[in-house]
């Protein structure tokens, strides 16, 4: 039953699978969890990032392209903004069958810089293969994609979009906009490290209120206010 529906739907999560084939009582969450896990590959099924799906004859079967990169993202990739004030986004994967998600991902997208049988390090068997995105036009085709089906990763993917409408001025409120928007995103991907999240705040001489607050500003009214007082200047 769960072959069929990922051969209809495309890759889901367990919890999207269980619910579609009518919850039942004799198998909890976890336990369809660990049945995937031990005989999903005798049905095709495998472990697509957060996800479960059908890779037959070395394609992954897609119905939703946006959907099945974002639970790729969520599970193994990443978002975030350089010191520099760089944005960037990607994914990574390891071994043959991470290498497959890559390409398929590559190849659907049409966009992300593919590289693929990287050594993990010096002594390492192991290949690494990551879909990385650098440029304005790439990140807004992912990020703009896969934003309303992220789960865990949606706060870092909002920050990049504001940051990518602010490139181009130069004037100290929106460069001090780019620096919240640097700490929101750092923040979102290391809140869940006590240690890490504490020597940001401290870093930072912020409460945790205060880092939330910066990530619901309203990018439009910084433009506008922005904009008002270059026109001041130019009067």
């Amino acid at each position: 039953k769960s072959s069929q529906v990922l051969e209809a739907r495309g890759p889901l999560s367990c919890n999207e699978i269980y619910n579609s084939i009518g919850s039942p009582k004799h198998l909890t969450i976890s336990k369809m969890a660990s049945l995937m896990k031990m005989h999903g590959i005798e049905f095709d099924i495998e472990r697509i990032g957060a996800n479960y799906g059908i890779i037959r004859n070395d394609m992954v079967i897609v119905k939703d392209i946006w959907a099945y990169a974002a639970g790729f993202l969520d599970a193994d990739g990443y978002i975030t903004i350089t010191k520099r004030g760089e944005p960037r986004a990607g994914f990574v994967a390891t071994g043959g069958r991470g290498k497959i998600h890559c390409e398929n991902l590559h190849k659907s997208l049409g966009c992300g810089i593919l590289q693929t049988d990287l050594k993990v390090h010096k002594n390492s068997t192991r290949s690494q293969h990551r879909l990385q995105f650098y440029s304005e036009d790439d990140l807004r085709t992912l990020l703009k994609g896969i934003k309303p089906h992220l789960q865990m990763k949606k706060n870092q993917a909002n920050a990049v979009l504001d940051l990518l409408d602010l490139r181009g001025s130069k004037s100290n409120l929106v460069k001090s906009r780019r620096d919240e928007l640097y700490r929101v995103v750092k923040w979102e991907n290391w809140k869940d490290v006590p240690e890490e999240r504490e020597k940001l705040l401290r870093e930072w001489k912020v409460q945790e209120a205060e880092v939330l607050a910066w990530g619901q500003r309203d990018n439009e009214v910084i433009r506008l206010v922005d904009d008002a007082h270059r026109i001041e200047r130019l009067i």
